[in-house]
């Protein structure tokens, strides 16, 4: 059996490499993706806790003796929490968005290196076949020989 046909060489090789390397890196963008996601989410429950805090703040002061300055120092302070909790929001769900196109990408990725995959099993049972062939007619071969040899000879 010649060595070339026992060696094998997948030819799609450098782009099961690269679709590996593009699935591990999306993997590790992912996991950055929701760790973001993560704090941003975090940072938005603090800022809505805060809210609840002006809130209670706001009650108490209507309830009790009320300082006019130090009441619109409280509003103006819960308006601005206000509109940073509505841009955390839009944040939280941009990041969420982003994380859900890295996931979709991510699942390209897998799908192509499974693929790759598949493929190159096929053709290495193909090879094997192939090898297992190969060394049937070389035997085959040697005993015709043999055979025709000792026919001769005997």
């Amino acid at each position: 059996m010649t060595r070339e046909l026992r060696s094998f060489r997948y030819p799609l090789q450098p782009f099961l490499k690269k679709n590996r390397w593009e699935e591990q890196a999306l993997r590790q963008e992912l996991t950055t993706a929701r760790e973001a996601s993560v704090r941003l989410r975090e940072q938005q429950e603090v800022i809505a806790s805060g809210l609840s805090a002006l809130d209670a703040q706001l009650a108490e002061m209507h309830r009790g003796s009320f300082d006019a300055d130090r009441h619109q120092r409280v509003i103006a302070w819960r308006e601005e929490q206000e509109a940073l909790l509505q841009a955390r929001q839009r944040e939280v769900g941009d990041a969420e968005a982003g994380c859900e196109q890295i996931a979709q990408q991510l699942a390209r990725a897998m799908n192509a290196v499974r693929g790759h995959e598949n493929y190159r099993i096929r053709l290495l049972g193909e090879h094997h076949i192939e090898c297992e062939r190969e060394d049937a007619r070389q035997a085959d071969d040697a005993w015709l020989l043999r055979r025709g040899w000792l026919e001769k000879n005997a």
